[in-house]
């Protein structure tokens, strides 16, 4: 399942984003999946968890990059790469499922 978080304050997002993996985490073999934007958030989380929490084993997480391409592509690996203008074509595909262009500022120039 896939649960989705907004906060103006990244501490508190943070320590929700704890408590909800803590109780979700029932089996300390099979973690649920972490997304991050990038790295340095993944570190930065994983630096906060170890503060407030204690230890912390088997962290299972992975880029939101590497997460779009497995739900877009999956297990295919004679699928195309995904790059920032593919990924911006299925998003606002999605967004505005109909056969209209996009608006004048998302549009490639040319």
């Amino acid at each position: 399942m896939l649960h989705l978080k907004f906060a103006l304050n990244l501490e508190s997002l943070a320590d929700h984003l704890m408590a909800t993996v803590k109780a979700a985490w029932k089996n300390p073999f099979v973690a649920p999946v972490i997304v991050f934007p990038d790295p340095k958030m993944e570190q930065w989380f994983r630096l906060r968890w170890v503060q407030k929490q204690g230890t912390l084993a088997n962290f299972n997480s992975m880029m939101i990059d590497r997460f779009l391409m497995e739900i877009l592509v999956g297990d295919d690996i004679t699928k195309q790469k995904l790059n920032s203008d593919v990924l911006q074509s299925v998003i606002l595909a999605y967004l505005y499922e109909t056969d209209e262009q996009c608006p004048a500022q998302l549009q490639e120039p040319g």
